[in-house]
């Protein structure tokens, strides 16, 4: 549980990835602050409603209370499931294991 003690500051990074280049911000927020907080006042202009987010790699509500340290994530759509990508691989590497015919 996050220290809510009046008046004490918390420091969390907001970071976001985009395909040609990453996003990074130090906030400095009241103890108690929330994930959704956090980014509506990065100034980072996203559409939340297409994004995840997380704190640290998972996947997290936007009512999370932050603790100190914690590193706020947006999370891209995927562009193709995990499972699709890894049939393309294989279906790849297959291809070039058969060599010339």
């Amino acid at each position: 549980m996050a220290d809510a003690t009046p008046g004490r500051r918390i420091t969390v990074e907001v970071i976001h990835a985009e395909p040609t280049r990453c996003w990074r911000r130090s906030l400095e927020v009241a103890a108690g602050t929330t994930l959704g907080e956090a980014i509506a006042r990065c100034g980072l202009q996203v559409d939340l409603q297409t994004l995840g987010m997380g704190i640290h790699g998972h996947s997290c509500r936007p009512d999370r209370v932050l603790a100190d340290g914690d590193r706020v994530e947006l999370y891209r759509p995927l562009l193709i499931s995990p499972q699709a990508a890894r049939r393309l691989r294989a279906a790849r590497a297959q291809d070039r294991s058969a060599g010339p015919a």
